[in-house]
């Protein structure tokens, strides 16, 4: 009954919330909705479920599609529990033999976040010329006031043992719904 109560009022924190600030977004799709609504706005985009999706448990959804107008799978992340099942998180892989040009993509990807967002930034290697990995954290407006990220996005380039080829990784992570999601876990529910 305490796990339920609990999350009871973590529904109502996420609802109320909600109104107050706007979802962080992927592809223009706000990541607060059901995994449903998510998948059927993916695949109005031209995204299907990928035979992967098969190989993951409940909480991750495998699409494929193009993003960047590049061949890539899209994993999902959303909360278990069945009354809620929100999208918390994306991340986007493209692959490639070319660890130059999916740099070169990567970059392009920063640019269009550059100027797309609210952010504060910083490189994970700030040795390197390469401006990758790095991290945005992104916010609703540049108002001083505005100190909580909606979420961060992430860009890296490694490269995979298992499949033989460079990926590019953008993860897309919406912070108050990560965060509610861990409190789900701690409750067990």
């Amino acid at each position: 009954m305490k796990k339920f109560c609990i999350l009871i009022i973590c529904f109502m924190l996420s609802m109320t919330v909600s109104a107050e600030l706007k979802y962080f977004k992927f592809m223009g799709i706000p990541m607060g909705q059901n995994i449903e609504s998510f998948s059927r706005a993916l695949k109005n985009k031209g995204f299907t479920i990928s035979p992967d999706n098969e190989y993951y448990d409940l909480g991750t959804r495998v699409f494929e599609g193009y993003f960047f107008d590049e061949r890539s799978k899209v994993f999902v992340l959303y909360e278990k529990p069945k009354e809620l099942r929100n999208v918390y998180t994306v991340a986007v892989q493209i692959k490639g033999s070319s660890k130059d040009y999916l740099q070169r993509l990567g970059n392009k990807i920063q640019e269009i976040i550059e100027n797309k967002y609210f952010y504060n930034y910083h490189y994970l290697d700030e040795n390197s010329s390469i401006k990758l990995p790095c991290e945005y954290n992104i916010y609703n407006s540049k108002d001083e006031e505005d100190v909580i990220p909606v979420g961060r996005i992430s860009i890296d380039v490694s490269y995979s043992e298992t499949e033989s080829c460079y990926e590019l990784t953008i993860f897309y992570k919406d912070f108050m719904l990560c965060a509610l999601n861990e409190m789900g876990k701690e409750l067990d529910v």
